[in-house]
């Protein structure tokens, strides 16, 4: 990481360049904005209209460059609309990444709905039954200390 002022978006940027990420695929949301503006030129975001087109473009994208496809959701209804094109990755065996954002765990109680944009409960529990390790774990891999 460039700086000591680096933000968790710039980091992950930062990670899926050095991995060899050029694009990434997303729905600029309230929540996920971080990403886009931290976006340089590379890797480049490309917009989509919908959270489904990004997650089958990233997983064409994954096809046919041979390495990870990547695509950006926003929470909630954003993440869920991902779903259908992680699972056709997953079921491929196409390498697809989604970065789903999330309401802040200060703000989540268990079995409590606080009204924030977005909540829900157990996001990470739709793509749970999808999910697999690649062989390369550590794409996303950093540390939070200096």
């Amino acid at each position: 990481m460039s700086s000591a002022t680096t933000t968790l978006a710039q980091a992950i940027l930062e990670r899926l360049t050095e991995a060899g990420v050029t694009h990434v695929f997303g729905l600029p949301g309230v929540h996920n904005l971080a990403f886009w503006e931290a976006s340089g030129e590379i890797p480049t975001i490309v917009g989509v209209r919908h959270e489904q087109s990004a997650g089958y473009a990233a997983d064409g994208f994954a096809r046919v460059s041979g390495g990870p496809g990547v695509a950006i959701t926003t929470t909630g209804p954003g993440a869920a609309n991902v779903v259908a094109a992680f699972g056709e990755g997953a079921v491929s065996h196409s390498k697809v990444i989604v970065l789903a954002s999330e309401v802040s765990t200060e703000l989540r109680k268990p079995g409590v709905s606080r009204g924030i944009l977005h909540e829900m409960a157990d996001q990470s529990a739709l793509f749970a039954p999808l999910a697999s390790k690649d062989e390369d774990e550590t794409i996303l891999s950093f540390s939070t200390t200096s």
